[in-house]
C-alpha cells in the first residue's frame, strides 16, 4: 500500500495507507487504513522507512450477504516471521 505521513487533525507522525482495490477495477475504488491512534513518531519512521516503496500489509476482509465489504482486519506485515 502506498503511504502518505502527516495531517492537519492528527499531526504530523499520522500515518494514511491506500491502495487500489484488488478484486474490483472500478474507478476510484480503492482499500485504506488510517493509524490515527498510533501516532507515535517510531512507527511513521518505520513506515516512512520504506521510502517511495509501498508498504507490504495483508488483511483478512469480511463480507455480507449481498457481497459488500463489513470489515478488514490488518493481519501481519507480508513477509513478517
Amino acid at each position: 500500500m502506498s503511504w502518505t505521513r502527516g495531517a492537519p487533525a492528527y499531526g504530523p507522525d499520522f500515518i494514511h495507507l491506500e491502495s487500489p482495490c484488488a478484486t474490483n477495477s472500478e474507478s476510484g475504488c480503492f482499500c485504506s487504513n488510517d493509524f490515527s491512534v498510533t501516532r507515535t513518531k517510531v512507527f511513521a519512521d518505520y513506515i516512512e522507512s520504506f521510502g517511495s516503496s509501498e508498504v507490504p500489509v495483508s488483511y483478512y476482509v469480511s463480507y455480507d450477504s449481498s457481497g459488500q465489504v463489513s470489515g478488514a482486519l490488518l493481519i501481519s506485515r507480508e513477509g513478517a516471521s
